[in-house]
C-alpha cells in the first residue's frame, strides 16, 4: 500500500490495495484509489476524488466532488464532468439522477 494521504504523487501508482494521496499526478491502479485532488487517471474497483479532478476514473463505483472529466463505471457520483454507467448521479446534471449517462 503507498501512503495513505501523505504528500503529491506523481507518474504511475501500481498497488493490490490501494493508492491514498493529497495530489495525484499520472496513474493509479489498484483496488481503491484515493485523491483529495486528482489530475490523471485513477482505475480500479473504487475510485474517490475529495476536491477536484481532471481526468479519468475508471471502475466499478467512481465518487468525485468536482471531476472536469469522464467518469465510467456501475456507480458514478460527482457535480461534473460526462458520466457513463448504470447509475449516474450529478446534482448539476440535466437530471440529479439518470442512467446510461449523465452531464
Amino acid at each position: 500500500m503507498n501512503s495513505p494521504g501523505y504528500g503529491d504523487a506523481a507518474g504511475i501508482q501500481l498497488a493490490g490495495m490501494a493508492n491514498l494521496h493529497k495530489n495525484q499526478y499520472g496513474l493509479q491502479v489498484a483496488m481503491f484509489n484515493g485523491a483529495t485532488n486528482s489530475h490523471g487517471i485513477q482505475a480500479g474497483l473504487f475510485n474517490v476524488v475529495d476536491r477536484s479532478g481532471y481526468g479519468l476514473q475508471l471502475g466499478l463505483a467512481n465518487f468525485g466532488d468536482d471531476i472536469h472529466g469522464v467518469q465510467m463505471g456501475l456507480v458514478n457520483q460527482n457535480k461534473s464532468g460526462l458520466q457513463i454507467g448504470l447509475l449516474n448521479f450529478n446534482e448539476n446534471g440535466f437530471l440529479p439522477v439518470f442512467p446510461f449517462f449523465n452531464f
